[in-house]
C-alpha cells in the first residue's frame, strides 16, 4: 500500500507460537523468485495483534519488487510467499505560469518533483477547430461500489435546452435502449453538465448537477450509454450488442479532438483514466477538430526547473506541458499552461528600445528623440513625441503605415536620407522632408518635384519673385513651353505642388550673385512638408506637339529609372531630360541646360556628370518624359520603382546589361565645355529614328554640336550593330556666336576602348583628324552648319589621302572655268562649299575623270572644292575664284 515512484509501505503478519521471535520483517528484491536471504532486508518493530509493517525507500520508478515476510527464533529463519507490487511512474510536475514573456521568448516554469533531476518540455500551438453540432457525453465513470457519472458538454456555440435530450442505456449490451432520464434546465456554451449516481461516494457527488437513482445512472462495465435527442440517437459511450466488460472499474475521458458527435463507439476516442478518477468531471477541453504544431518536443531540462523558449512569434498564443523523467519512467503530462507572446512592438524612449531594434516584423513607437545612424527597418512606424529624423545616407523601411501624432517637425527626413515603403499603406504622417538642390546663383532654376501631398508652392521658395515659378505646358505653341504666371492674386498662397509634376523655380531673389566662376554657388535648401507619398501615384500626360511633359518623383526616396520605364514602356519613350544648367548669369553658359538619358547612355554639358547611365533619380528632383503617340494618356509611379540610392541626383553605374561602343564628344568654346553628344552602336539600333535609344536635342540653346537623323538634330543616336568601319556619322553643329570652338573626344567604350581610330572629318577645311590623338580646333560665323562635319573610322574615307589630294586629283582655273582632273580616278559628284559652310553649287553623276564647271560665276571668294570619287573617297581643295 502507499506506492510511490520511490516508496511502499509494506504490510506483514505473524502468528507467534511458542517460540521467541528475535526479528521479523520483510525481504524484498527486483528478481522474482529471488532465494531466502539474498534480498533486502527490512526488520519491523511496530508489530500489533500479529501485524505489522515496514517501509521500503529508494526504490526505482515503475519497478516490480518481489517481497516476503520473514520471522527469526532461536531454530532459525523463516519466510512466508512471495507477493509483488509495482512502483508507480514518476509523478508528473505542476507547471507555473510562464515568466518573462516577450515577442519572441518567454521562460517556462514548474515545480520540482521529489528525486527527480530530468524534465522533457512541450511547447506547441492550437488550431482551433469548429463547433460540435450537437451535445455529446464527454466523461464516464464506471467506479467501485454506486460511484458511477455520466458528464455531457456543450460545444455548439450556444445555449442549449435540455429538455428535449435524454440519457438511456442498453442493459447488459442487449437489446433496447432503456430506462430513459429525461434531462431538464438549460447548459450554456463550453459548460458541462453532471450526472450523478444518489448512492455515490461524497466525493463524486460533490461535482454533481444532477444526482439520481435512475436507472440510466446504474449501468456496469457491460452497458452502453447513449444521449438521446427526442428519439435520435445522437452520441454513445459503449459497445452496443456485446457483453464484454469494456467498461468496467475505469474512468473514460473524450479525446479533446475526437470527430463529435459520434453513434459509432470508438475507443480511440477516449483517455483511460485510474477507477474513481473523478478529477476532470466539470470541465471539458475541446479541440474542436484542432491540431497541435509543436516548437519543441521532448526538450530535456537538467536540474532546473525552468527553460527559456525562444524563436517564437510575436502575439501568438503557445501552451506548454512538462513530463518528469528518470531512467525507469516519463511521468504523465503536466497541466497545460497557457502563454501568449508579446505585440510585435518596440518602443523607443530615452535612448533605449524597449524590445532590440524594430525590424519588418516588429513595429516601432518612438517617444523620444531618434536619429538614425545606419539603415533602420519597421513593420510600422508611430511617432507619440520626440523628434525621429532620417539622417543623410541612411535608408528607412516601413513595410506599413508611418503615423505621425507629434507634427510635422517631428518627423525630419534629411537631404539624401531615404525613407521607402513597402505597402500600399495610407500614411497619415505629416514630415518635413530636406533636398538640396545644386550650387547655384540667384538667377540660376531648378526643377522641383514634391515628396510630399500639400506642399504650398510659394511657401517652398518665398524669396523667389512671384513669376519665376513655372510649369510647363506641352501645348503652348508650336513645341511646348514653360509658363511663368501660374499664380493669381486668389491662389498665389493656396497653390500646392501637384504629385509627380515638375516646376521650374528660380532661386530666392536675395541669393548669390554670380561674379565669375572663382565664386561657387550655394545649393538651396528646399523643404517639403506635407504628407509622405506612398504607393501608386499618376499624372496625365500630353502627346500635344513634341509631347515632353515636365513631370517628377513623388516619392521620399530614389527611383529606379529602369523600373520607371517599364512600368511606362507603352506610355512614354525612353528618354528622360533634366535640368543641369547652373551660373544661368554668366554670359559665357551658352551652352544647353538639359543632361539626357536613353537606353544608350547619358549626356551632360556639365563637367561634372561622368559619361555612365544614371540608374535612380532622387527624391524632389522633376524631369522631362515623352509621351507615345498610341500610349496611355498618364504616367504611372508605384513602390516597386523605388530604391535606396543616395547622390545628388543620381546614382551612377557603369554596368550594361547590352553590349555597347560609344563615344562621346564635347563641344568647348574659350570659356569652357558648352555641349556634349553621344553615339554609339547597339543591338536593336538602326540607321533610323529609335524612340527608345535615340534623344532630340531639347534644343534650348543656339549653340550645340549634334548628330542628325534626317536633318534633325540628336543629342544621343544609336546605330545598328555589327560594327564596320566605313560607316559615316554625319554631324550638326549651330552657334549664334562667331568665334573659335574645339570638338574633343570626352570618353569612349567597347571596340573604341581598343585600337579603332574615331576621325573628324571637317567639309569646310578639308581635314580629317583622329580626335584619339588631340581635341580639334576651328573657327567659326554664326549660323547652322549640317554639312561641316562627319565622324569616319577609316582614313581611306577621308582627304588626307597622300595619293590622291597631291599627285591624283588637281583643281584649277582657266579662262574664268573651274576645271579639275582626276588622273585615273573616277569622279562621281563635285560640290563648292563657301567659306560659311554653305553648298552653292553641286554637279551629280559626272563618272568621269575630268570635269569643268562652266555654271559656276566667278565672284573672287575663297571655295573649298569637295569631290566624291567612286571609290567613296572624298577629296577637299582650296581655290579662290
Amino acid at each position: 500500500s502507499n506506492l510511490t515512484a520511490f516508496t511502499a509501505t509494506i504490510a506483514g503478519s505473524l502468528v507467534q507460537g511458542c517460540s521467541t521471535v528475535s526479528a521479523y520483517g520483510i525481504e524484498y528484491s527486483a528478481t522474482e523468485n529471488f532465494a531466502n536471504g539474498t534480498g533486502t532486508v527490512i526488520t519491523a518493530t511496530n508489530m500489533e495483534s500479529g501485524v505489522f509493517s515496514v517501509g521500503l525507500s529508494g526504490l526505482n520508478s515503475f519497478t516490480t519488487y518481489y517481497y516476503k515476510a520473514f520471522a527469526t527464533d532461536a531454530t532459525g529463519t523463516v519466510y512466508g510467499v512471495q507477493n509483488s507490487f509495482t512502483t508507480t511512474a514518476v509523478s508528473a510536475p505542476t507547471a507555473l505560469e510562464a515568466t518573462g514573456i516577450g515577442m519572441n521568448s518567454f521562460t517556462a516554469n514548474w515545480e520540482a518533483v521529489e528525486g527527480i533531476s530530468t524534465y522533457e518540455l512541450d511547447v506547441y500551438k492550437v488550431t482551433p477547430g469548429v463547433n460540435i453540432s450537437d451535445l455529446i457525453i464527454s466523461e464516464y465513470i464506471e467506479g467501485s461500489s454506486n460511484n458511477k457519472a455520466i458528464e455531457i458538454y456543450n460545444g455548439t456555440g450556444a445555449t442549449v435546452d435540455l429538455s428535449a435530450y435524454s440519457l438511456r442505456k442498453q442493459n447488459n449490451g442487449v437489446g433496447v435502449f432503456g430506462s430513459a432520464l429525461e434531462l431538464s434546465g438549460s447548459l450554456a456554451n463550453g459548460s458541462t453538465y453532471v450526472i450523478v449516481n444518489s448512492s455515490a461516494n461524497t466525493t463524486l457527488k460533490s461535482y454533481a448537477n444532477l444526482q439520481t437513482g435512475s436507472g440510466a445512472l446504474t449501468f456496469n462495465g457491460n452497458d452502453a450509454v447513449a444521449l438521446y435527442k427526442g428519439e435520435v440517437q445522437i452520441d454513445m459511450v459503449g459497445v452496443v450488442d456485446g457483453t464484454s466488460n469494456w467498461g468496467a472499474n475505469v474512468t473514460l475521458v473524450r479525446n479533446a479532438n475526437a470527430a463529435v458527435p459520434k453513434v459509432a463507439y470508438s475507443i480511440a476516442d477516449w483517455n483511460s483514466l485510474a477507477e474513481d478518477t473523478f478529477t476532470n468531471l466539470g470541465g471539458h477541453v475541446y479541440g474542436g477538430g484542432s491540431s497541435s504544431v509543436l516548437v519543441l518536443e521532448n526538450q530535456l531540462v537538467e536540474n532546473e526547473t525552468s527553460f527559456v523558449v525562444s524563436g517564437l512569434n510575436p502575439a501568438t498564443e503557445y501552451f506548454y506541458v512538462v513530463r518528469a523523467k528518470d531512467a525507469n519512467s516519463t511521468s504523465a503530462n503536466s497541466n497545460e499552461v497557457e502563454v501568449t507572446t508579446t505585440d510585435a512592438v518596440t518602443v523607443f524612449e530615452d535612448g533605449m528600445w524597449s524590445n532590440g531594434l524594430p525590424t519588418a516584423s516588429l513595429d516601432a513607437v518612438i517617444l523620444s528623440n531618434f536619429t538614425t545612424t545606419e539603415n533602420l527597418e519597421a513593420k510600422s512606424l508611430t511617432i507619440t513625441s520626440g523628434q525621429f529624423t532620417v539622417a543623410s545616407g541612411t535608408v528607412l523601411t516601413v513595410v506599413d503605415a508611418i503615423v505621425n501624432n507629434a507634427g510635422a517637425n517631428a518627423f525630419v527626413v534629411e537631404n539624401n536620407g531615404v525613407v521607402l515603403q513597402t505597402s500600399e499603406a495610407v500614411n497619415t504622417a505629416l514630415a518635413t522632408v530636406k533636398v538640396n538642390s545644386a550650387n547655384l546663383y540667384r538667377q540660376d532654376y531648378t526643377l522641383w518635384s514634391s515628396p510630399v501631398g500639400g506642399q504650398n508652392l510659394r511657401n517652398f521658395s518665398p524669396q523667389t519673385l512671384f513669376n519665376r515659378f513655372s510649369s510647363y505646358d506641352t501645348a503652348l505653341g508650336t513645341s511646348g513651353d514653360y509658363v511663368q504666371e501660374i499664380f493669381t492674386t486668389a491662389d498665389m498662397n493656396t497653390k500646392t505642388f501637384v504629385n509627380a509634376k515638375g516646376y521650374l523655380i528660380r532661386m530666392p531673389n536675395n541669393w548669390t550673385e554670380f561674379v565669375n566662376t572663382s565664386i561657387a554657388g550655394t545649393p538651396y535648401l528646399g523643404q517639403f512638408t506635407g504628407t509622405l507619398n506612398n504607393g501608386n501615384v499618376s499624372i496625365a500626360l500630353s502627346q500635344a506637339n513634341t509631347k515632353l511633359n515636365l513631370v517628377g518623383n513623388p516619392y521620399p526616396s530614389p527611383i529606379s529609372i529602369a523600373e520607371l520605364m517599364a512600368a511606362n514602356a507603352a506610355n512614354i519613350e525612353n528618354t528622360l531630360y533634366f535640368w543641369r544648367k547652373a551660373g544661368s548669369a554668366n554670359p559665357s553658359n551658352t551652352g544647353s541646360g538639359y543632361a539626357t538619358y536613353t537606353s544608350l547612355g547619358f549626356t551632360s554639358a556639365d563637367a561634372s556628370i561622368n559619361n555612365v547611365v544614371p540608374t535612380h533619380i532622387h527624391a524632389g528632383q522633376g524631369f522631362f518624359v515623352v509621351a507615345r503617340s498610341a500610349g496611355n494618356a498618364n504616367l504611372v509611379f508605384n513602390n516597386n520603382m523605388r530604391g535606396t540610392a543616395n547622390s545628388t541626383f543620381y546614382r551612377s553605374s557603369n554596368e550594361t546589361s547590352t553590349a555597347m561602343h560609344r563615344f562621346w564628344l564635347n563641344l568647348s568654346n574659350e570659356n569652357g565645355v558648352v555641349g556634349q553628344t553621344l553615339v554609339g552602336y547597339m543591338s536593336g539600333a538602326t540607321e533610323e529614328v529609335d524612340s527608345d535609344v535615340d534623344a532630340l536635342y531639347f534644343n534650348d540653346s543656339a549653340v550645340a554640336l549634334t548628330s542628325l537623323i534626317n536633318d534633325s538634330e540628336y543629342i544621343i543616336q544609336g546605330r545598328s550593330l555589327p560594327f564596320t568601319d566605313t560607316d559615316i556619322v554625319p554631324l550638326g553643329f549651330k552657334t549664334d556666336v562667331a568665334g573659335n570652338y574645339t570638338i574633343s573626344l570626352f570618353n569612349f567604350d567597347g571596340l573604341f576602348a581598343d585600337d579603332q581610330a574615331i576621325y573628324l572629318r571637317d567639309n569646310t577645311a578639308g581635314v580629317v583628324h583622329n580626335l584619339k590623338s588631340s581635341d580639334y580646333s576651328f573657327t567659326t560665323p554664326a549660323g547652322i552648319f549640317n554639312t561641316r562635319f562627319e565622324v569616319l573610322y577609316n582614313t581611306t574615307l577621308g582627304t588626307n589621302n597622300p595619293a590622291l589630294t597631291n599627285n591624283t586629283i588637281l583643281v584649277g582655273v582657266k579662262d574664268q572655268i573651274i576645271q579639275i582632273n582626276a588622273g585615273n580616278v573616277t569622279m562621281e559628284k563635285i560640290e563648292l562649299i563657301d567659306v560659311s559652310g554653305r553648298v552653292i553649287y553641286t554637279q551629280d553623276g559626272v563618272n568621269a575623270t575630268t570635269a569643268t564647271l562652266e555654271q559656276v560665276v566667278a565672284n573672287n571668294q575663297m571655295l573649298i572644292v569637295r569631290i566624291h570619287t567612286k571609290e567613296s573617297c572624298i577629296v577637299t581643295q582650296k581655290i579662290i575664284f
